[in-house]
């Protein structure tokens, strides 16, 4: 597995045949964002995470026009990735009492970007324009002992919660690096972010081999919180 630190050698070896973009300014960027996470998202997890694996990628491609060594304008697109999860898991802060397994599914991203890199060869940043197809979430809360606290209450169930955005256009940012070569093909290595998500989420609890006790509304509220407000899985507020 490739880690960090033996990513950034890699990018710095790289600028050894990196070309002036000003030399051939029309650049086809090929996007290895979804290889890198491939091979270093699991040891960027925090020791509250079990595991974290990307299960499929594709290679983005953008193309765009270098107006000089620093700025950048194009196009790029960023397919969807799908990503698994799995972690001690509780809905209070009283403990972690149960487990999550949880599949995400990013969506495709389509972004117009203007890019800045302030040093030659460096890392850029940019502002973009992003259209985001709708995200996914499947999730399965399982208890480890006979019961698992939800709100308030302890409840003998388990839970599937299945979430779908809609799809958004918003100002995103971006971070990333890109090596242009001499024949006018780029590697690039970055992603971009939505400033804001949207409010109307769609969010389905279901009990699973539960003891037939509902679950209280305002613990299923809670609960809800608890999730959105959670930064590995759902990093916005309620």
């Amino acid at each position: 597995m490739i880690r960090p630190a033996l990513l950034v050698l890699l990018l710095v070896a790289s600028q050894a045949t990196a070309s002036d973009p000003t030399d051939r300014p029309v650049q086809v960027q090929l996007g290895l964002a979804g290889w890198v996470l491939d091979h270093t998202i699991n040891s960027l997890a925090d020791e509250t995470v079990d595991d974290v694996a990307v299960n499929s990628w594709k290679p983005g491609i953008g193309v765009g026009y270098h107006y000089n060594r620093y700025l950048y304008f194009g196009y790029s697109l960023f397919p969807s990735l799908d990503l698994t999860l799995r972690e001690r898991w509780g809905f209070t802060n009283a403990g972690s009492d149960g487990s999550i397994v949880l599949d995400h599914e990013t969506g495709t991203i389509h972004s117009l970007e203007a890019r800045l890199t302030p040093v030659r060869h460096g890392p850029y940043v940019s502002l973009a324009f992003v259209h985001a197809r709708p995200t996914r979430y499947d999730m399965e809360f399982r208890r480890l002992g006979e019961t698992m606290l939800i709100g308030a209450n302890s409840y003998a169930t388990d839970l599937n919660v299945k979430w779908k955005s809609e799809a958004l256009t918003r100002l995103g940012l971006g971070l990333g690096y890109n090596l242009a070569l001499e024949n006018g093909v780029s590697v690039n290595i970055g992603l971009v972010v939505p400033l804001d998500f949207p409010d109307d989420d769609n969010i389905e609890f279901t009990q699973v081999n539960d003891d037939g006790t509902p679950i209280d509304p305002d613990d299923l509220r809670r609960a809800r919180c608890s999730w959105r407000t959670r930064p590995s899985t759902h990093p916005w507020p309620c």
